[in-house]
């Protein structure tokens, strides 16, 4: 196989779906390219800007905290699980840093708004989520006054 088949199939795979850089050299060596063709596919799309984890890193954490209101622990989880490197992942948390209590507050008024449980049920919640305890502290805080 070629670089050029190389490149065709991660192009391929991108027209699917967006991927970051290590899912995508996964997917092309289970798919039998070396470790060449592959670095050199990679550097063709990230030099087209068809590649690019940091762009890719902050879809995933907008999307993550608008649908699914996850704390920075939780998409900093999840984008490690996906290879993303930790330069990157710490970029997009500190970029979410900001409205981070806001953003758990208004998670935990939607939660409370379906639930009559007490607080320590919130606390968990919120956790699950992926809020640091400071975090969840100051939010509890805030409700309570």
């Amino acid at each position: 196989m070629s670089s050029d088949d190389c490149y065709d199939k991660a192009v391929d795979l991108l027209a699917r779906r967006p991927h970051f850089q290590r899912e995508l050299e996964r997917k092309l060596s289970a798919r039998g390219f070396g470790s060449d063709e592959i670095e050199a596919a990679c550097e063709r799309l990230t030099a087209r800007g068809l590649l690019d984890d940091l762009e890719g890193a902050r879809g995933l954490a907008a999307g993550a905290w608008r649908r699914r209101g996850y704390g920075p622990l939780k998409i900093r989880a999840e984008l490690r699980r996906r290879g993303v490197a930790d330069e990157v992942i710490d970029t997009i948390v500190r970029e979410g840093a900001d409205s981070e209590v806001e953003r758990a507050e208004e998670v935990a008024r939607r939660w409370q708004s379906r639930s009559d449980r007490g607080r320590d049920a919130l606390a968990r919640h919120l956790t699950g989520k992926g809020y640091s305890g400071e975090t969840i502290y100051e939010v509890l805080s805030r409700l309570d006054s």
